[in-house]
C-alpha cells in the first residue's frame, strides 16, 4: 500500500478504494446492452490495488497518473518501479501482465513491482499532439512528418518532460517503499523514440529501459550524436545501465493478413506503405540497438542491449508481447 506521507497534491493515492465512484468513469453505457448485463448488480470493472489521480508535474503540465502496486511485502531494499508512457493504453495491460507473471517469480522470471504510468486527462488511447511535444526534441529530421495531427503538433518539449519525470520520481518514492537502483523507463513508438532520449542524455535516470518499436526515423541524426557521447556519459564505476529494444517482424512490410489498402491517385505517396518503407521501423530499431550496443562496450560494459525482432507482430500487436519481455528485465533491475 502506498504510505501516508504523499505530497498533498497526491493525498487520493491513500484513500480507500471502497464506495461509490463518480466522475467521467460512472457514465451510462452506449449500445445494445439489455437485460442481465444492466441489471441489479452490475458494476464496472476495477484492477486491484491501483488508483489513477490527476497530478500536475514540475513542467507545468496535467498529467493523468496511474498507478499500481503489490500485494506482498515491499524486499528489503524496497520494490522495482516502472515508469510507463502512454498509460492510458497500456497501463491496464502492463499491470496485469506484471500480476500475472509475479505470482510464480521462479518460474516466470517476473518479480512484484509498482507500476506508475504517465498519461494526459481526458483522453482514452493517445493524446497525440501532446505526446509529441512531450516525446520529441524538435522538428522531425531528414524530411520526416508525422501525419496524424493537422496542423502539426508542436515539438521540442522532451527536456522539460525529461525534468517533470524527476518531478513524479520524488514524489513516487515518497508514496511507496521503492527500490531507487531498480526504476525502469518503458515507451513504445515515439515513447520508445523519447526512452531512447533518456538513456542518451541522462543514463542515470533509470537502471533499465524498454524502447518497443521507436521512432527512430524521427531523428537518427540526433541519436547519432548521442550514442557517440554516451560512454562518457555513463562513467565509470556507474551502475550498469539495461536496454531492450523490440520490434514486430511486421512494422516495415505488411503482414499477410492485411487486404492491400485502396491506392491514392498517383499512387501511395505519403500513405501507409510509403511510410512503412521509409521509416524503415525494423532495420533503424536494429541498427540503432546495434551502435548502442557497441557504445555499452565502450563503455567498459555499463550499459548491456539486446534486439528483439518479435515473429508475427506488427506496430501494435508487439506491446503486449514486449511488456512481458521487458517484465523481466526491469524487475531484475538490468543485474
Amino acid at each position: 500500500m502506498p504510505s501516508n506521507d504523499l505530497a498533498v497534491e497526491a493525498t487520493a493515492l491513500t484513500g480507500p478504494q471502497t464506495g461509490p465512484q463518480t466522475g467521467p468513469l460512472t457514465g451510462p453505457l452506449t449500445g445494445p446492452l439489455t437485460g442481465p448485463l444492466t441489471g441489479p448488480g452490475a458494476a464496472p470493472v476495477t484492477l486491484v490495488r491501483s488508483r489513477q489521480l490527476p497530478l500536475r508535474l514540475g513542467n507545468g503540465a496535467d498529467y493523468q497518473i496511474f498507478l499500481a502496486w503489490p500485494e506482498a511485502p515491499p524486499p528489503p531494499g524496497g520494490f522495482p518501479a516502472i515508469y510507463l508512457l502512454d498509460a492510458n493504453a497500456g497501463f491496464a495491460t502492463l499491470a496485469e501482465s506484471l500480476r500475472r507473471s509475479c505470482r510464480h517469480s521462479a518460474a516466470t522470471g517476473v518479480g512484484p513491482a509498482v507500476v506508475v504510468g504517465i498519461g494526459y486527462p481526458d483522453t482514452e488511447l493517445y493524446h497525440t499532439r501532446r505526446r509529441t511535444f512531450d516525446f520529441t526534441t524538435g522538428p522531425a529530421a531528414g524530411g520526416f512528418e508525422p501525419t496524424e495531427t493537422e496542423p502539426p503538433a508542436r515539438t521540442g518539449g522532451a527536456g522539460a518532460f525529461m525534468a517533470a519525470l524527476e518531478d513524479l520520481k520524488i514524489r513516487v518514492d515518497r508514496a511507496f517503499p521503492t527500490d531507487p537502483r531498480r526504476r525502469a523507463l518503458f515507451g513504445h513508438s515515439l515513447g520508445g523514440f523519447f526512452t531512447l532520449q533518456v538513456l542518451l542524455q541522462r543514463p542515470d535516470a533509470f537502471t533499465s529501459y524498454l524502447a518497443i518499436s521507436p521512432s527512430v526515423w524521427w531523428d537518427r541524426p540526433g541519436l547519432a550524436s548521442g550514442i557517440n557521447d554516451l560512454p562518457g556519459r555513463l562513467g565509470a564505476g556507474a551502475q550498469k545501465r539495461s536496454l531492450l529494444v523490440a520490434v514486430g517482424e511486421y512494422e516495415q512490410s505488411p503482414p499477410p493478413w492485411r487486404q492491400p489498402d485502396p491506392l491514392p491517385i498517383g499512387g501511395d505517396a505519403g500513405g501507409p506503405l510509403h511510410r512503412r518503407s521509409t521509416r524503415r521501423m525494423v532495420e533503424g530499431a536494429r541498427e540503432v540497438a546495434r551502435d548502442l550496443a557497441a557504445a555499452g562496450i565502450a563503455a567498459g560494459g555499463r550499459l548491456a542491449v539486446t534486439f528483439e525482432e518479435l515473429t508475427q507482430e506488427d506496430h501494435a500487436s508487439v506491446v503486449p508481447v514486449a511488456f512481458g519481455r521487458g517484465l523481466r528485465l526491469a524487475t531484475a533491475g538490468g543485474r
